[in-house]
């Protein structure tokens, strides 16, 4: 695991996954965030990975919620 802090735009992905897990976003909310991170260009893979699959207006709450531990736990392993 590195030392080195994520950048600003991982870290506030991972502040806003985290309101999503405790309830605090919903699932309306977190779709048009990923969907208003799509427009950015980044070089983060976790970040395009994140994005490419949360801005999906068809996902329900339960494959949300999956993704979104599955990209928590990802993101604090490396």
């Amino acid at each position: 695991m590195s030392a080195a802090q994520p950048p600003s735009e991982v870290r506030e992905a991972l502040a806003t996954l985290d309101a999503y897990v405790r309830g605090a976003l919903s699932l309306d909310e977190l779709i048009e965030w990923a969907e208003q991170l799509d427009v950015a260009p980044t070089a983060d893979v976790w970040l395009q990975h994140v994005r490419s699959e949360l801005a999906n207006p068809l996902l329900c709450r339960e494959q949300a919620m999956a993704l979104v531990r599955e990209y928590l736990r990802a993101r604090r392993h490396e």
